[in-house]
């Protein structure tokens, strides 16, 4: 705590001529750390997004926004979409690791804007390629009338139900 900080900030004068002092914040309100969003987990991948879930900061009377960075093992990192507690990473490669990083942030009003020390982080991985299926093979026609036609055909095994 720095003296300073605890000198008025604003005076204003009462009708009846009392002072009173405006004390705007303290150091340890003004200057303290963020905490970091806590308990991330990754909600769902796709092949090209990632969706990662947190626990917000219980922020009192302050107001946090959150950030989310996706930092693949080699590329440029992707800048997610946070709203609530929820991070959505979009535009991503497939079947890559990424280490996801989110942090508070005071109100984009506060300046200088003030965000979490150390951001928690999680490793997710998008999901690979989809398995191409081959077509069906030895296909005939096995009977016919003016409505239906039923094809026959050899079915294709490709491990997958």
């Amino acid at each position: 705590l720095r003296q300073e900080d605890l000198r008025p900030k604003a005076t204003s004068t009462m009708p009846a001529g009392k002072t009173v002092l405006l004390v705007i914040a303290l150091a340890f309100l003004a200057y303290g750390q963020v905490p970091a969003p806590s308990v991330l987990h990754v909600q769902s991948t796709t092949a090209t997004q990632m969706v990662i879930a947190f626990t917000k900061v219980a922020g009192g009377v302050k107001t946090y926004v959150y950030e989310g960075t996706a930092t693949p093992t080699s590329g440029a990192a992707v800048t997610g979409t946070c709203t609530e507690a929820i991070c959505t990473f979009e535009n991503l490669v497939r079947a890559t690791e990424y280490t996801v990083t989110i942090q508070a942030c005071e109100s984009p009003l506060s300046n200088p804007k003030a965000c979490s020390a150390v951001p928690a982080s999680i490793e997710a991985t998008t999901d690979a390629a989809p398995v191409a299926v081959p077509a069906p093979t030895g296909l005939s026609v096995e009977s016919k009338t003016a409505t239906q036609v039923v094809i026959a055909f050899t079915k294709v095994n490709v491990g997958v139900k």
